[in-house]
């Protein structure tokens, strides 16, 4: 059965080794990141790329280059296209999606922002890929604990609590946001999952080039 929720668990694994890699070899001392191409029907990964400046060029690692680094690296969704492109020439097969993960210093999946690369998106909804999935960090009106606004959260609205046992009609407990959520863990980001032209529209948005 397909997750439509999140991207299937062994690209996600596939993006994050690709950044790890890419650490690993040095490609950017600012931020390492991993992207893959995939089809959930045909070929399974496509292609896997990393941040990185085209060879034989390489991260110096000055503050100079943290601050070009955007202009001046192979950004891993577009390495990670160029990779797949002899499987588009090839089958020419849809939908294609692609996952970009970003990764801590200790090599664990971390949320990023929303979408901010106009050279990115353009690219991918210009190669025809039909989905863009991202880890976002949790929105500040969303349920801190559970994937849904905290207006439509039970727990956050104090309608319910893991901590009381309540019928219908009974009052509203003591306990406060965070005891009512009891040992639900905190979730420091979630999936998204944009089509190639409202990633396209949202980066622009967020660049204010665009509505």
């Amino acid at each position: 059965m397909i997750n439509e929720d999140e991207p299937p668990q062994a690209v996600i694994d596939a993006a994050l080794k690709a950044a790890r890699e890419g650490r690993a070899h040095g490609a950017c001392a600012k931020s390492s990141r991993g992207a893959v191409v995939f089809s959930r029907t045909h070929g399974g990964i496509w292609g896997v790329g990393y941040n990185a400046p085209p060879a034989p060029f390489q991260c110096s690692g000055t503050e100079a280059c943290r601050k070009s680094c955007g202009r001046l690296a192979v950004h891993a969704e577009q390495a990670a296209i160029v990779a797949a492109m002899p499987c588009f020439a090839r089958l020419k097969l849809s939908p294609v999606e692609m996952v970009h993960v970003k990764i801590d210093e200790g090599g664990a999946l971390v949320a990023g922002g929303p979408p901010s690369c106009e050279q990115c998106s353009k690219l991918i909804l210009h190669a025809e890929i039909s989905a863009m999935w991202l880890f976002e960090a949790t929105p500040s009106d969303w349920c801190p604990h559970l994937d849904r606004a905290a207006v439509d959260c039970t727990l956050c609205q104090g309608e319910d609590c893991e901590r009381c046992v309540r019928g219908v009609g009974d009052l509203r407990c003591e306990h406060d946001v965070l005891e009512r959520h009891g040992t639900l863990p905190v979730v420091g980001g979630r999936w998204r999952r944009y089509t190639a032209e409202d990633f396209h529209r949202a980066t622009l948005r967020n660049l204010g080039l665009g509505r």
